[in-house]
């Protein structure tokens, strides 16, 4: 048997034990599944950046932005179709197509959450319940993407692989920058730069044209499309940090729990229309691409400098 054909067969028993327990457990799933979207863990450390500890929330949010752009580029280049264009037998939950367009491999919800989770895993490595919790959570979201039929265990597995990678990298890079005057300069235009080859590699790479009943599999527009949200959020990201360290300098330690949440949510308000409801403004005005990058290069800088800024200047 191919080693394609384990993976399927695999996904089809998971169909099978779908269709046997009446899609009870569905519902959970996908709510699993939403911790490997961008929404939960934007949120969660932003938390950490604005409230706990600067260091730590800096070491999530950007190995996280970076972890997605990477992802993207491995999409882009792969071209690897979803399982249930490889295989017809494979019917995925309804629900969970709406977040899974595009190629498959890699997987894009669990390197999200192999980035966001395992790097408070990492952080707070001596906590072992923590650390138990977060490894847990991550083989949940990345199971749940093969339960739910949208991605086979070979994407899952190399965005795990990839996502542990990438983590101990990002934080070797950014002790590394610690260690000497201009290195988060360099840093911040390196993956700037990286984030920009990859839109044009996007952008003019030719795709594949597969027509099934008529229906083109993947519209190369939605490809090249993608490319540039993740961007922007990855420039924002990153100049928003840069920014902070130079110039604002704020303190994330607060000592009372109403204090943490008090500042929280004055943030975090605006940080949620941003993600959710500014993106189709932004695309009215300045056409699909550019109000993706915008709208998202928004959502990085806010977090990273922004709100920061408010947070020194008005004494949040």
């Amino acid at each position: 048997m191919s080693y394609m054909g384990v993976q399927i067969d695999y996904l089809l028993l998971l169909q099978h034990f779908r269709d046997v327990t009446g899609g009870h457990l569905d519902a959970i799933f996908s709510v699993i599944t939403y911790f490997g979207q961008i929404l939960i863990p934007i949120l969660v450390s932003a938390f950490i950046y604005w409230c706990v500890n600067k260091k730590y929330g800096a070491f999530i949010i950007l190995n996280g932005a970076f972890a997605v752009m990477f992802n993207q580029l491995l999409k882009n280049f792969a071209c690897i179709y979803r399982p249930w264009v490889l295989d017809s037998r494979i019917k995925p939950v309804q629900s969970a197509l709406y977040a899974s367009s595009g190629y498959s491999f890699p997987s894009g919800h669990t390197s999200i959450a192999t980035s966001c989770w395992g790097a408070i895993a990492k952080i707070w490595s001596k906590n072992k319940i923590l650390v138990v919790s977060m490894t847990l959570l991550i083989l949940a979201v990345a199971f749940s993407r093969n339960y739910l039929g949208v991605h086979t265990p070979q994407d899952v597995i190399v965005s795990l692989v990839l996502g542990v990678a990438i983590l101990f990298g990002a934080d070797r890079v950014l002790n590394w920058v610690d260690e000497s005057k201009n290195r988060d300069l360099f840093l911040a235009v390196a993956v700037s730069v990286f984030g920009i080859i990859v839109i044009l590699y996007s952008y003019l790479k030719s795709y594949p044209m597969d027509y099934v009943n008529g229906k083109l599999l993947v519209n190369p527009y939605h490809c090249k499309l993608e490319s540039f949200p993740k961007c922007g959020y990855l420039i924002g990201v990153f100049l928003g940090w840069l920014l902070e360290r130079r110039f604002v300098k704020f303190e994330a330690t607060l000592t009372t729990i109403k204090d943490k949440i008090k500042r929280y949510f004055m943030g975090v308000i605006p940080l949620i229309i941003l993600t959710c409801f500014t993106c189709s403004y932004c695309e009215m005005f300045l056409g699909h691409h550019v109000g993706r990058f915008v709208t998202f290069f928004l959502v990085g800088f806010y977090m990273t400098f922004i709100y920061p800024l408010c947070i020194k200047k008005f004494k949040v």
